[in-house]
This record gives C-alpha cells, sequence and structure tokens, in this order.
C-alpha cells in the first residue's frame, strides 16, 4: 500500500494516470468486492491494529562530568508519516552513557522488536533526569540500556551557509548539521509532551523549525543540491512480551548476538586464580607508569574507555562465593611510537601461569581451529595487485 501511494499508480490495476473510481478494468477485490487490487486487500483486524510510526532521533550530549545534566536536542529527521498511532512508546539510552553518567542500572530482561523484524534484549534498566537549559522544564525518563542507538545523525555535514534564523531563535542543538553519535531517544509518547506550539518556516527547500522546551528543533527533509542521496534513519521499536516469546529457558540466542561461557576443559578446576602474579606485575606496571609521564594519561585511558565499554567493571571479592572460580589477568602496555593510531596498546597476558600446577588460562580453554588463511596464501594473494592495503581491527579479543 505504501508502495502505490508514493507511486501515485490506481489502487485498482496498479497503472498510471487515472483514480481507482476512474479505473477502466472491470476487475475488483476477489475477497471484499471493493475497487481496489487484491494484493492491496487488509482484513478487519489489519486494518485496526495500530501502524507504527519513525520515531524522531533525539541526542543527548555526553557532559565532560558525570554531576552534570544531560542537554537534548533533536537532528534532522528525514522521513514522511501520517499514522493515527504513534509507534515507539520506550525510551533507549546507550550503555557508554549510562557509564558515563554512572547512572544505577536495574537488572531486567525485556525482549524488544524493530525494524524489518529485528530482534534483541535489553538487559538492564535505568532512570534518566533531563533538565533543559533554557527553561525550568524537566522530566524523568526510563530508559531501556542498549549497546548502540543508531547510526550518526545527520549522514553528512550540512551547508548552512544560506540558512538564516530569526533573531532570538535558541537552537536545542547548535552543531545539528554536523554528523554526531546518538546517546539517547526519546519514544514517541513522551516526544510531543516536549514539543511546543511554535513553528518556523525558512524556506521551502530548507527544513523546519519546531519550539519545544528544550529549544527549537530542526526537522523535516532537506533537499539535496546533489544527486548524492544521505543515508536515511528511521526509530521504530516496540517491547514485546516475554511471556509470548516462545524462549525456553535454555535458549541462549539473542537475535544476532550469542552469549557463551568460555569452552573448557576438565583440567580447568586445577587453575589457580593468578591473583598474586597479577598483583605483582600490577605494582611493576605502575611504578613503570609513574616514571613514564607520556605512558602514563595513555594507559589511564585505555582502562577508561575498557570500563565505559562495558567490557570491565569493578568487583568486590568479598561477594565471591566460595567455590566460584576465578583468573586474574595480568596486563601490560606495549609502545609503539611510529603508529599513527594507538601508540599504546595494553596487552592481557592470557598465558601467565599459576602454582601449584603450573596452567595458565590458555592451557584450560579448548582451542577452534584456525579461521585464518596460512601466511603462504596471504602472501602469493598479495602480489596480485598493484595497490593493497593494511588494516588493524581495535578490541579484536
Amino acid at each position: 500500500m505504501e508502495k502505490v501511494r508514493a507511486s501515485g499508480v490506481c489502487y485498482n490495476c496498479l497503472t498510471k494516470g487515472h483514480r481507482s473510481k476512474d479505473c477502466p478494468s472491470t476487475k475488483n477485490c476477489q475477497k471484499c468486492g471493493k475497487r481496489h487490487h487484491t494484493q492491496l486487500h487488509e482484513d478487519q483486524q489489519q486494518q485496526q491494529q495500530p501502524k507504527p510510526m519513525a520515531t524522531p532521533t533525539t541526542q543527548i550530549d555526553a557532559p565532560a562530568q558525570a554531576a552534570q545534566q544531560p542537554t537534548v536536542s533533536s537532528m534532522p529527521c528525514n522521513y514522511t508519516a501520517s499514522p493515527k498511532t504513534v509507534g515507539s512508546q520506550v525510551n533507549f539510552i546507550t550503555d557508554q552513557l549510562a557509564n558515563t553518567l554512572r547512572l544505577e542500572k536495574r537488572k531486567v530482561e525485556v525482549p524488544i522488536g524493530g525494524i524489518n523484524e529485528i530482534r534483541t534484549v535489553a538487559r538492564h534498566l535505568i532512570k534518566v533526569h533531563l533538565q533543559s537549559r533554557c527553561s525550568d522544564f524537566r522530566i524523568e525518563l526510563e530508559c531501556l540500556v542498549i549497546p548502540k542507538v543508531t547510526g550518526p545523525i545527520p549522514s553528512i555535514n550540512i551547508d548552512i551557509t544560506d540558512w538564516h534564523f530569526s533573531h532570538g531563535v535558541q537552537l536545542a542543538h547548535p552543531n545539528f548539521f554536523k554528523p554526531e553519535k546518538i546517546d539517547l531517544l526519546i519514544g514517541a509518547a513522551l516526544f510531543f509532551d516536549i514539543l511546543k506550539t511554535g513553528h518556523l518556516t525558512l524556506d521551502p527547500c530548507l527544513p523546519e523549525l519546531r519550539e519545544s522546551h528544550f529549544g527549537w528543533l530542526v526537522t523535516g527533509t532537506l533537499m539535496s543540491k546533489s544527486n548524492y542521496e544521505p543515508i536515511q534513519y528511521a526509530q521504530l521499536a516496540s517491547v514485546e512480551s516475554i511471556e509470548n516469546s516462545n524462549r525456553s529457558e535454555n535458549d541462549s540466542r539473542r537475535a544476532a548476538m550469542y552469549t557463551v561461557r568460555l569452552p573448557l576443559k576438565p583440567n580447568a578446576d586445577k587453575l589457580d586464580s593468578c591473583r598474586n602474579l597479577a598483583l605483582k606485575r600490577f605494582f611493576m606496571l605502575e611504578n613503570r607508569l609513574q616514571r613514564n609521564p607520556e605512558l602514563w594519561p595513555q594507559y589511564v585511558e585505555f582502562i577508561r574507555e575498557y570500563q565505559l565499554l562495558g567490557h570491565c567493571q569493578t568487583i568486590n571479592e568479598a561477594d565471591d562465593p566460595p567455590q566460584r572460580g576465578k583468573y586474574y589477568l595480568p596486563h601490560h602496555a606495549v609502545l609503539r611510537p611510529s603508529s599513527t593510531t594507538t601508540k599504546c596498546r595494553v596487552v592481557f597476558d592470557g598465558s601467565a601461569k599459576s602454582s601449584p600446577y603450573g596452567l595458565s588460562l590458555n592451557n584450560v580453554l579448548i582451542v577452534g581451529p584456525v579461521v585464518q588463511n596460512d601466511l603462504f596464501s596471504i602472501m602469493l594473494r598479495f602480489r596480485k595487485h598493484r595497490y593493497v592495503f593494511t588494516a588493524d581491527i581495535a578490541k579484536m579479543y
């Protein structure tokens, strides 16, 4: 139906040049007899179901310090929708921003359905207090924590040289024309509570300005001056019922992501915690960092980033059950001054052996098959092309 509307063809014979009421074809819908194509027939149950709407994406700028209140703004959204009901009723926040703000997380398990029936599961819920920079407006949100909300918006830099804003217009996000990461999305139900009645038109070829409690939002379609079509993002998410998800307790599948335990050999129970060795190396590393003022901030930044990405977290050894298996992984810095990207890399030593059995983490892990090509094949393929590129994958393991 959406394709037919966009193409401007007759609903009955699917050809251009006339409307369905003027259609010369004598054929009608084979299911209800009305003047539309059978492929466009919708039964009564389908017609009563609410149609989802693309939810405008909002951006929250991560503050320099966790104690500061975040600022919310809306980026230009290129979509057209005229539904009777709103779609996304949920709010999302990235795991990185939640960690930066040090917000308390509550454990949940909420299945989420998205565009193209993509399924994922949110495992944490947090409360966010937002306050406007330009008014006394405050709002409290319950947000599901997910790794990524969407891609950068807008997808490309927008030239606003010829844009003329009225005097006194305070934009919710002054740098809306630059592609930036989206850290928070407000669901459609609350989004319309944020909007106010103000409306300004810049130019027929430019987006519109909508007044909100957070400032003026730039929204609408931007007519491209070139043949380049930027990537467009639409946000649609619905929370599914856990009871109706038909997932057994032993089913650990999570859409395109799998959560599995490390495959261990039978002798894994003989693996010592390696705590003393890891602590000794840590003290050595700390002494080295103190002697190298250039290396110290790089190493601190790496650990901080690991925390923000959720790769590590603080633990309390006193809370561990008596029989819990554990292994402390030593780590050290490797300097590469010639590197153009990361001059300081952190290496985790999975080969560090513990006593009294002399086993390391690598010794007790079951090794899978080799998936990369052998070096000889790589070198031969390297010789086939005139120009070649080399690349590195950050945090591959």
